[in-house]
């Protein structure tokens, strides 16, 4: 263990008690880490890939985007409590559905859902309650 209170093959941010007890999360310790808020805008890199761009109405009426991402890469969740294949970022094509704000079109503040293929990508979307059988593909 080192003086941080960490082990070797703990991640960053995974901090264990005094003796080596269960790891616990520290708030605020993932560096590199994405940190949700209300004001959030999800920004493109250099090696995402827009597969999709398409619309839905939220609670019946609101126009609003929805697009579908294309990740090398599958983030992990950084919890050092969960088995490696959760936890571990893996270098793998995945696609990511990102959901367009309510208020402002082309500001997209939401996503959910990573799966593996464009088919299960737009097949979570539609199945998303409420909305997922307004959306419009092209």
């Amino acid at each position: 263990m080192s003086a941080t209170g960490r082990q070797r093959h703990d991640p960053p941010g995974c901090f264990r008690a005094a003796g080596g007890q269960e790891p616990t999360i520290t708030k605020g310790r993932f560096p590199g880490r994405f940190r949700a808020s209300h004001n959030v805008r999800m920004q493109l890199s250099s090696t995402d890939l827009v597969v999709m761009e398409e619309t839905f109405l939220y609670d019946g009426t609101v126009v609003c985007d929805l697009r579908i991402v294309q990740r090398p890469i599958r983030f992990g969740t950084g919890d050092c409590e969960d088995p490696p294949e959760f936890r571990d970022d893996l270098v793998q094509d995945t696609f990511y559905i990102e959901y367009g704000s309510t208020t402002r079109r082309g500001v997209f503040n939401a996503g959910g859902g990573a799966p593996p293929s464009l088919l299960a990508a737009m097949a979570h979307a539609e199945a998303a309650p409420g909305f997922g059988s307004t959306i419009v593909w092209t």
